[in-house]
């Protein structure tokens, strides 16, 4: 008798926008969210559709090739921390030693950078580690001096 394992996937309705020229990997990756409970994912073939995607649906999350025709990466970011400075943006690029790789981090456009073939469980575990901050609150209370006597930690909802 064949035994199977069966995992429970929990459905997560957060929304990434998968912005990529190469629609090969586009696709596979989105299989990779879909498979890991991730329902809400759109596709964008370079950055200005990326942008306008953004824009309209205001995404939880965008995973961003570097280069792309029509509009890099880097220009993309660039707009959308423009349009939303909170914009959580992970960036994958075959040229993390390359000039806009290194631009856009020092410039605050993306605090994750990986290097593509991307590893699918540090790309996993960096997009579950930026939606879990992003539905992180944290509020400061500080008395009239303005020195904070207490921080309270809350999930958004």
């Amino acid at each position: 008798m064949t035994r199977l394992c069966m995992e429970e996937v929990k459905l997560r309705h957060e929304k990434i926008l998968v912005v990529d020229d190469d629609t090969r990997f586009a696709s596979s990756l989105t299989e990779i969210l879909t498979s890991r409970g991730y329902c809400n994912i759109e596709n964008a073939t370079n950055g200005l559709e990326g942008l306008e995607k953004y824009t309209a649906a205001k995404p939880d999350l965008v995973l961003m090739d570097m280069n792309m025709p029509i509009m890099n990466g880097y220009e993309a970011c660039r707009k959308i921390k423009q349009f939303d400075p909170d914009a959580n943006i992970i960036v994958m690029t075959g040229d993390t030693q390359g000039d806009n790789a290194q631009k856009i981090i020092r410039e605050g456009y993306t605090s994750v950078l990986l290097k593509k073939p991307v590893s699918v469980s540090l790309l996993l575990e960096n997009i579950k580690r930026e939606l879990e901050h992003q539905s992180l609150k944290i509020l400061l209370y500080a008395n009239a001096s303005g020195s904070v006597y207490a921080v309270e930690f809350q999930h958004k909802t």
